[in-house]
């Protein structure tokens, strides 16, 4: 389904308000949860659990089944907290990842700050 239109005489403002609310409406999919159990990277774990948390998921959320309450529990120190998800398939993705370098050596992605000139 595709959808076009073009707003004129609009505020600027006010366009971008209606076209937040159409991105809002959305429905998506993405990781809600990510636990990693090992990651010997120099990225930080909050870091990237928030990258692949960004990553889009091209699946129909028809086919899958949502939970419907909240895993509730309480920790060492008596406070609750939502549990570690068990490896469910019908509510759960669990997958194991195993990356590694190859070359131990930069990759340069810009050019040398000596080719750069200030006009």
């Amino acid at each position: 389904m595709l959808l076009d239109f073009d707003l004129i005489h609009v505020e600027a403002p006010i366009a971008n308000a209606l076209r937040r609310v159409l991105l809002a409406e959305v429905p998506t999919m993405a990781f809600e949860k990510i636990y990693l159990y090992q990651n010997t990277s120099v990225i930080q774990d909050e870091v990237l659990c928030h990258r692949l948390g960004l990553l889009p998921i091209k699946a129909d959320p028809r086919k899958f089944l949502m939970p419907t309450e909240k895993v509730i529990g309480i920790n060492e120190h008596g406070v609750d907290c939502e549990e570690e998800p068990q490896p469910d398939p019908t509510r759960n993705l669990v997958f194991n990842i195993n990356v590694s370098a190859i070359f131990r050596h930069f990759l340069a992605l810009s050019p040398p700050l000596s080719k750069i000139r200030k006009h």
